[in-house]
């Protein structure tokens, strides 16, 4: 009887904790910094870069020609859907792929761009003097317009660590100029992540040799 008791309470006891060595992370695709996440202008958007390293190793002519593109076209969403799903392992353990968000498509014109070692600024001050590719929104002009009026200071910013007080320091400058580009800032308006991305997209397609065509 008395063993049988001691059996009884220790069922009736409350479970322990899990220690930590016992508790599993979290999924790829639930832990901060996945396409899961809201894209934000502060926190530096790890997986997006890492995701394009990835997908521009794997098809970074495909992706070269796709960003070309106005991405407003069904050719576009189309292109990049089919790279997205044939790239899907880039995406974490779960392979799940998200849309072709602007913060993923700028890490990759960033991958794209570092491919050519001729220094960035010295490629972006010979692309100022020939004609500017269409614009295919206000944000767009407005980053086109930064491109072309402070490529050293832009070719500076690309060249840091997203994210990093460096990075901070460098955005300063380009920012300034964007600002002054915009047409109606209360339309434009866009900073951190958001502005590297408009920033490295004109880039690439100032640099593109087949600019897009903005769609009517």
């Amino acid at each position: 009887m008395i063993v049988a008791a001691l059996f009884l309470l220790a069922a009736q006891e409350p479970s322990q904790p899990p220690q930590a060595s016992d508790v599993k992370p979290a999924p790829w695709r639930e832990m901060p910094g996945t396409p899961d996440e809201q894209e934000q202008e502060s926190r530096p958007p790890v997986w997006a870069y890492k995701s394009a390293t990835c997908v521009v190793g794997n098809s970074g002519d495909k992706v070269a020609t796709t960003l070309s593109k106005d991405y407003r076209s069904p050719e576009y969403q189309r292109m990049f859907a089919m790279i997205l799903q044939n790239n899907g392992g880039c995406f974490g353990s779960r392979g799940r792929a998200p849309k072709p968000s602007l913060i993923l498509t700028g890490a990759m014109a960033e991958r794209l761009l570092a491919r050519d070692t001729t220094p960035l600024n010295v490629r972006l001050a010979r692309a100022a003097g020939t004609p500017a590719p269409a614009a295919q929104s206000d944000a767009d002009a407005a980053a086109i317009c930064t491109v072309r009026s402070v490529p050293d200071d832009v070719a500076a910013w690309l060249k840091t660590e997203p994210g990093s007080p460096d990075a901070i320091a460098k955005a300063q400058p380009v920012q300034m100029v964007f600002n002054r580009c915009t047409r109606d800032a209360a339309k434009t308006k866009a900073a951190g992540n958001r502005l590297r991305a408009l920033i490295a997209l004109a880039a690439w397609r100032s640099l593109s040799p087949a600019p897009a065509v903005a769609s009517k």
